[in-house]
């Protein structure tokens, strides 16, 4: 019924996002418009739901009341007076807020941990509460608080980071979803506290995924089908990403492609595997986004256009990740419009950038033989209609 899938998959995408911004941090987003989004579906679904049934008679008068000042001094009352952890925690929840908001504005900001001078007092207070939360046992105050602090920047906070992933590790005790999944990263890749153990990891992401926690699926996905921490298992990477991807995890949805192209799922509906690589592009995954403006060049996706495919690879350029690539295959599809002198002019740009960059940063040497092809072919193509238009 889509009168109830259409509000829900709102409130899937935008929840995804604010539960798990770290996962989506290859975007920016507007949090208030996603609430000006979700807060509508939301009433729209519950409205229709209730009138699905009879037994509830008609739909009842109601009002949507925004969060006031006094809302926040009952709670402020609450965390000072009485010490409720609670309140606390909720207070904290209450500035990190304001200062995420705070901090997409900013032009100068410390390295350590990202926020500025707009949004320092914010985040500052943010943590004044999560920290008394969370010495008072709260669960997700743990979390937030030790998460902060796990994720400082800079070699002078190493201590710092310890005490973090200390008060994280205290939440994935108490089988905080979040928190477990935190903890199995810090033993993926090795952190503070922690030295790199592949199998705990795995174990860990796995008590989080008993939980539905799309980002540890994803994970336990790519984990199973490269057989890291374990033996390798197709089967079991097809069901971790397809969970993730119904969840809404772009790389997820991504990971089911790539599963496809190895022939490991979905074999004999690849219009099932390419459904969920333009899922994933739509939540901007860069490469998703990369895959899919390749596949329409390719003329392999009905109804998309060469505009739509130009589109893709210039988002693909502005993530750090995928710069090097998209400006290469955006080169050699603009190479292939020979008629067009801007467009040539545009690919001889983006390839000079590509091979400057790989120069800089010493990845993707192995496109640097086809940077100089393309630079080669390019200036062949540029010269026939400059000689036309300039015969003398």
């Amino acid at each position: 019924d889509q009168r109830v899938l259409a509000p829900l998959r709102i409130l899937q995408k935008h929840g995804n996002v604010a539960a798990h911004p770290k996962a989506f941090s290859f975007t920016s987003h507007d949090y208030t418009e996603m609430l000006d989004q979700a807060m509508p579906a939301a009433l729209e679904l519950l409205e229709y739901l209730h009138c699905l049934n009879p037994a509830h008679g008609e739909l009842p008068e109601y009002t949507v009341t925004p969060p006031t000042w006094y809302n926040l001094r009952e709670i402020s009352y609450s965390a000072v007076f009485e010490e409720d952890a609670d309140a606390r925690y909720t207070l904290g929840i209450h500035f990190k807020e304001k200062a995420d908001a705070l901090k997409t504005s900013e032009a100068l900001f410390r390295a350590d941990d990202g926020y500025g001078f707009t949004s320092r007092k914010s985040i500052d207070q943010a943590n004044h509460w999560f920290k008394l939360a969370a010495d008072s046992s709260h669960v997700e105050a743990m979390y937030e608080y030790g998460a902060y602090l796990a994720r400082l920047q800079g070699d002078e906070f190493h201590d710092k980071r310890q005490e973090g992933e200390h008060y994280v590790w205290q939440a994935s005790d108490r089988n905080l979803a979040e928190a477990l999944a935190f903890i199995g990263d810090c033993h993926f890749w090795g952190s503070a506290r922690y030295e790199q153990d592949l199998e705990y990891a795995r174990e860990l992401y796995q008590q989080a995924a008993a939980q539905s926690h799309p980002g540890a699926l994803a994970q336990l996905g790519a984990m199973h089908e490269r057989g890291v921490g374990g033996p390798v298992d197709f089967n079991a990477a097809f069901r971790c990403s397809l969970q993730s991807a119904e969840a809404g995890f772009p790389q997820a949805q991504f990971h089911l492609y790539t599963l496809h192209h190895q022939g490991h799922a979905f074999a004999g509906d690849r219009p099932a595997a390419i459904a969920w690589l333009i899922e994933a592009a739509e939540q901007k995954h860069p490469e998703a986004m990369l895959e899919l403006a390749g596949l329409i060049t390719q003329k392999l996706i009905p109804g998309r256009t060469v505009i739509e495919a130009q589109a893709l690879y210039e988002q693909c350029i502005r993530t750090q990740h995928t710069r090097i690539k998209a400006r290469y295959a955006l080169a050699h599809h603009l190479a292939k419009q020979t008629e067009d002198l801007d467009a040539l002019n545009l690919a001889l740009m983006h390839i000079s950038n590509c091979r400057d960059e790989i120069a800089r940063s010493s990845q993707h040497q192995d496109l640097l033989p086809g940077c100089e092809r393309l630079t080669m072919l390019i200036w062949e193509q540029i010269n026939v209609p400059l000689a036309r238009t300039y015969p003398h």
